[in-house]
Parts: C-alpha cells; structure tokens; sequence
C-alpha cells in the first residue's frame, strides 16, 4: 500500500487496481505515456454516463482498442482478502 505523496511505477503487462482504504475522497494524479490513452478515458466515460448503462462486453472491447486486459476473475479474490464491495453503476 502507498500513502500520501508517493510515487508508484506501473509497467505494462501487470494487472493493478485502485482502491480508497479511507473514508474520505481520494484523489491521484495518473502521468501516462505515450500520450493516446487518455482518449481511452474520455471513451469509458461516455460509455458509464449513458441514460442506462449497459457495458456488456463494450468495456472489455474498448480496453483491447487501447492494449488493456481487464482481469475480472480478480475481482471476488481481492473482495475477500481487502474487504473491497464494488460501486459504480450496476
């Protein structure tokens, strides 16, 4: 885990995630290069602010258009072990 004022390098291939551990807002600043990416951002957004999301397969389609794996198989794993729940649009 890192806290306030760090640093974290994450290299391509290796499958991360993002959590608040705390009650209270989380903001990060996230440097990604080659620029491009952020398109991929822009892209998700609109895909979770439709009037009724449906992300299907659309999300796991749209990460493979920018070289993103999403590993969902993880998910339940770290839920169990962090005491994560999932938020967001169901």
């Amino acid at each position: 885990m890192v806290g306030p004022g760090c640093y974290v390098y994450k290299p391509r291939g290796v499958p991360r995630t993002f959590w608040n551990p705390g009650p209270g807002p989380a903001r990060l600043v996230e440097l990604i290069w080659p620029a491009g990416f952020e398109r991929f951002f822009e892209q998700l957004a609109e895909l979770v602010r439709a009037p009724h999301p449906d992300l299907g397969e659309r999300w796991v389609e749209l990460g493979l258009e920018y070289g993103l794996e999403f590993v969902p198989e993880w998910i339940p794993q770290l839920q169990a072990q962090r005491g994560l729940r999932l938020v967001g649009p169901e």
